[in-house]
């Protein structure tokens, strides 16, 4: 499964919506940032372009004033968009205790860009709360507990062991921690997987997240060929994970690119799921985990703050 995204005019009111909810994010969680943390930096960036007004590349505006502070805020724009989304819906009853709201908040105020840095160990806590966040969806409770994701219903639990291993070879030992937490947990669990840091490769840019893509399609079959070659490499971890109480494997990947053709931003994010049909409810649960992570509703707020800005700019169109 994928999706993609494409803002074809870049607005400097995107850039004012996603600054806006990651302050207001930021205050609800009580983080402070020091001032050279990437997400500060981001943080800057973004609110540079939000002074300006309508088109990024419209004479008279950012482009004419530091093409090369521009340019690294178009860069970091996507991932910026997808941080206002999760810490916009980080609500308080997603974490039970205060402890873990420290735990899950602190490492956020380290090393965030992934495109200088796919092994920082804010990434994995990251992945952990963009998951949590795209899973959150009318009756369903979302909790950040152990294994590391708990969704809950009235007639329903289910788990997530969540892991962002950083080569092929170390992806099988995360495969089977992750079935180890999972089964503790007592539980129907699934084991999510994030492929980013294997896939990605910044300095080359010939992983899926690129800084160039000829176009959206080609962004998605490099994706798409890179988590099956992954898959196929794991197959027997997946195999051996399932069942007792493990109702599938769910790989993640996301790739993210300037396209030429046409003229965006896009981005791609792809699960491969494997459920077991041997577990009671994993079918079910997994067509399930599969239907929530796609829900347009992660980016409802940012939706919502992007057409208030847009509206209230006189400008827009110039």
């Amino acid at each position: 499964m994928s999706s993609a995204y494409q803002p074809i005019e870049l607005q400097c009111e995107y850039f004012a919506a996603a600054a806006n909810l990651i302050r207001r994010a930021l205050g609800r969680l009580k983080l402070k940032l020091h001032e050279t943390s990437d997400l500060s930096i981001m943080l800057s960036d973004l609110e540079w372009v939000a002074a300006s007004s309508g088109y990024v590349f419209a004479e008279g505006g950012p482009i004419n004033t530091d093409r090369k502070r521009l340019a690294r805020a178009i860069l970091t724009y996507e991932q910026s968009r997808r941080i206002a989304a999760t810490l916009s819906q980080m609500a308080d009853e997603m974490c039970r205790t205060e402890s873990i709201r420290k735990q899950k908040a602190s490492p956020l105020r380290k090393r965030l860009n992934c495109i200088s840095d796919q092994k920082a160990k804010s990434h994995d806590t990251l992945f952990e709360l963009e998951l949590a966040a795209r899973l959150r969806f009318d009756q369903w409770q979302v909790h950040l507990d152990e294994p590391d994701i708990i969704l809950e219903s009235k007639d329903a639990r289910i788990g997530v062991a969540c892991k962002r291993p950083k080569s092929v070879s170390s992806m099988k030992a995360a495969i089977q921690k992750a079935a180890e937490q999972g089964r503790k947990s007592g539980f129907c669990s699934f084991i999510a997987i994030s492929t980013d840091a294997i896939l990605s490769d910044s300095n080359s840019h010939r992983g899926p997240l690129q800084l160039i893509s000829p176009s959206i399609e080609s962004l998605q079959k490099r994706l798409e060929s890179g988590m099956d070659r992954i898959a196929s490499a794991c197959e027997r971890e997946i195999s051996r994970a399932i069942g007792g109480q493990i109702g599938g494997v769910v790989l993640c990947g996301l790739g993210t690119a300037l396209c030429e053709n046409p003229s965006s931003m896009a981005w791609v994010w792809r699960m491969n799921i494997y459920p077991d049909i041997a577990v009671p409810g994993a079918f079910h649960a997994a067509e399930l985990l599969r239907y929530l992570a796609s829900s347009s509703g992660y980016f409802s707020e940012l939706k919502q703050e992007e057409l208030r800005l847009a509206q209230s700019s006189p400008d827009l169109n110039h």
